[in-house]
């Protein structure tokens, strides 16, 4: 996502290579073909022979350069096998059509070892929260980030994140944090979502050493009973490429 905007890439490849693919995923009579499919009559540019695009050869490196091209959503395509209605032979077809199947399959099936569940919601900013570009421009990053979930009374949200930004934001700014989204539900009038970086981790140290010290801390604690009902914070840590991390 970028500027609030959900981002769809509509024609996304995974390179199915013969040594990553057909190689490997055909049937054995037909892996030796020295050409597995009718080649282009022209200059594609594309990567990795050509300078436009990229390979990624994992599906960790696809979803990192996703992350920071801010796309939420990727159809994806073979590359050499866009030729497949030129084949003629219908049993290769078949096989071909079969392999790319099963290398999609277990590409994505390695992206799933690295996850054990998810959870996800449709939130809409705060008239104050950042976007991206402006986040970039200011140069914030994150070691850690820091999210805080609250359920607040119905139709609460908008006053919480309002009064959030008069009374908490200064605070925490104070104590080494920034803010990088605040957001309420857009399915419910009950949550309200907000994300903080910690530049390093000395400077999250320094938030969990001096906030109970800092009168403005205690403030807002007593605040923000006054529209919450509960809340959880949860510490997360930034993948190496997304486009506010610091690490």
């Amino acid at each position: 996502m970028r500027d609030d905007i959900f981002i769809v890439d509509g024609d996304g490849h995974v390179m199915d290579f013969p040594h990553r693919c057909y190689q490997k995923y055909l049937p054995e009579q037909y892996r030796r073909r020295i050409a597995f499919f009718p080649g282009a009559q022209w200059d594609r540019r594309q990567a990795p022979n050509g300078d436009l695009g990229r390979d990624p050869n994992t599906p960790h490196e696809m979803m990192s350069d996703m992350a920071q091209e801010g796309i939420d959503l990727a159809f994806l395509y073979p590359t050499s096998a866009l030729r497949i209605g030129e084949i003629r032979e219908v049993d290769y077809q078949t096989a071909l059509c079969r392999a790319y199947n099963d290398f999609i399959a277990d590409w994505w099936s390695r992206a799933l070892q690295y996850r054990s569940g998810g959870v996800d919601r449709m939130l809409v900013p705060a008239p104050w929260s950042p976007s991206l570009d402006d986040l970039l421009g200011r140069a914030v990053r994150g070691v850690l980030f820091l999210q805080e979930v609250s359920a607040v009374r119905a139709g609460a949200a908008s006053d919480y994140l309002a009064a959030m930004e008069r009374e908490w934001l200064p605070v925490l700014r104070r104590l080494g944090l920034e803010v990088v989204g605040a957001f309420e539900g857009l399915m419910t009038d009950t949550e309200a979502v907000v994300l903080w970086a910690a530049p390093g981790l000395d400077a999250y140290r320094g938030y969990l050493e001096h906030r109970l010290a800092d009168p403005g801390f205690a403030a807002w604690r007593r605040r923000a009973r006054e529209f919450v009902t509960s809340w959880r914070e949860t510490l997360w840590h930034p993948a190496p490429g997304t486009p506010l991390s610091g690490v």
